[in-house]
């Protein structure tokens, strides 16, 4: 049985090479797309507009620190910088994140989140930040 992949990979500023790398490690047919290809604008069908309509984060300084993490206040959530999810606690996403890229979470006001949607493992908070 043959599968068929087409996965959708995106590479900041050097994505053609680090594809055609893997294509000759896995062998294969590769065919690359850019947004250039398919004239992609800024309208609101476009994934530029997509994320600008995500909101722009307005970094606010969190509540508190214990032990350099930032703990949330009043109205306050956890964002990534490159997120579409916004987290009202500190569950497995933020302790991942805060554990590989500390300088990519950012504490912002709720009403800030703009089209963002909530986390679902903030359902399951974990006991302790940091």
């Amino acid at each position: 049985m043959t599968a068929r992949l087409n996965p959708y990979l995106s590479f900041r500023n050097n994505a053609r090479e680090a594809m055609e790398f893997y294509k000759d490690v896995f062998g294969g047919e590769l065919t690359v797309s850019t947004f250039a290809d398919f004239q992609a604008s800024q309208t609101s069908d476009s994934p530029r507009a997509e994320v600008r309509d995500l909101g722009r984060l307005k970094p606010v300084e969190p509540m508190a620190r214990r032990m350099g993490v930032p703990l949330l206040g009043a109205h306050q959530v956890y964002v990534m910088k490159h997120g579409w999810e916004y987290h009202t606690a500190w569950c497995q996403v933020v302790a991942d994140k805060w554990g590989h890229v500390p300088g990519g979470l950012l504490v912002t006001l709720l009403a800030d989140v703009g089209a963002r949607t909530p986390c679902r493992e903030c359902d399951r908070p974990l006991n302790t930040a940091g």
